[in-house]
């Protein structure tokens, strides 16, 4: 094996170790309630492109869901946005309705 190909192999091990690394903390770090999530959108097998912003909602039968009751997919699927990108991605109406609800139901 030549010496470039084994800087990429060692390159492309790093890069895995490190989004396993960051898999294992996104699966016991839990969702908190409102946050915003976006994954990728995956049709016949391809990423087509990201969901809209979803708040988390609560948990149902050992699953996660958003607020609007949308299952949240596997924390592979994630993606991690600024708050930047985030205010520019379309939003879930739904969500943001039933977060809204809450709040207010909270508030009184």
């Amino acid at each position: 094996m030549s010496e470039r190909a084994a800087m990429w192999e060692q390159l492309e091990r790093e890069a895995r170790e490190q989004v396993q690394a960051e898999l294992d903390v996104d699966e016991v770090t839990p969702l908190e309630f409102g946050a915003a999530i976006v994954w990728s959108d995956c049709r016949l097998g391809r990423t087509n492109g990201l969901s809209e912003v979803h708040r988390v909602g609560f948990p149902q039968i050992n699953h996660a869901f958003t607020a609007c009751g949308e299952l949240i997919p596997a924390p592979i699927r994630w993606v991690r946005a600024s708050a930047a990108v985030i205010r520019t991605m379309g939003k879930c109406k739904y969500c943001e309705a039933e977060l809204a609800r809450i709040k207010r139901e909270k508030a009184a």
